[in-house]
């Protein structure tokens, strides 16, 4: 009887063991999305605010196009941003590896790199996308919670893919700001819908390139 009683106590503790187990694995899967979630809400925020704190000197930022000569088709702000502590303190100024300038890495180690383009004087922000199993929740999350609050003063945005410096995008990957969009072959940014949205953030989710959006002020 003790013998029996002793195995049969050693085959319930293995059960128990291991239903502990798969609990664990459970729980330590459910944090890992929990925490991933609040960093990319987090994340959000910081891009709202970092917009919101840009905005008031965007005429000022784009009079100094042409200021430095030799630098091509942009004006690069990384150090001007960063001299004026204007990025949030989760971020950190790097070098961006396809592009050879400096920029931001945000708290989901996403390259960000701000910029006048000289073609359209315009106010620029590049954010590239580089985990790849993430990159449309990522897309989808950036276009609701933070670019569609923007849509009175944004000039357009568009989802590209880019590969060693290279990037290519579609016509139908582009959306306007209210002032420049028509609703018809220019389409709103106010006007999008969740399937816009996931429509716009899908071409993230193809081939191993890394997916960036383009916002312009």
């Amino acid at each position: 009887m003790k013998i029996n009683d002793l195995g049969r106590s050693m085959i319930e503790m293995l059960g128990v063991l291991a239903i502990v187990g798969i609990l664990s694995v459970g729980a330590i899967s459910g944090y890992s999305k929990a925490m991933f979630k609040y960093k990319l809400l987090k994340t959000a925020e910081e891009y709202t605010t970092l917009f919101q704190e840009v905005l008031p000197y965007k005429k000022e930022l784009e009079a100094l196009r042409g200021a430095k000569a030799g630098e091509g088709d942009y004006y690069w702000l990384t150090p001007l941003f960063d001299d004026m502590q204007l990025v949030p303190k989760t971020w950190s100024r790097t070098v961006i590896p396809s592009k050879g300038q400096e920029g931001f890495i945000d708290r989901l180690g996403n390259y960000v790199w701000p910029f006048i383009r000289m073609e359209n004087n315009k106010l620029n922000f590049n954010i590239l996308i580089t985990d790849s199993d993430t990159s449309v929740t990522i897309c989808e999350t950036l276009y609701r919670e933070v670019i569609m609050q923007f849509s009175d003063i944004l000039s357009y945005t568009a989802t590209v893919k880019d590969k060693n410096g290279g990037s290519e995008t579609t016509s139908d990957k582009y959306y306007y700001g209210n002032m420049y969009c028509n609703g018809k072959n220019r389409k709103c940014i106010k006007d999008m819908s969740l399937k816009d949205i996931y429509e716009m953030c899908s071409i993230c989710a193809s081939d191993n390139r890394y997916c960036a959006l383009i916002i312009d002020f």
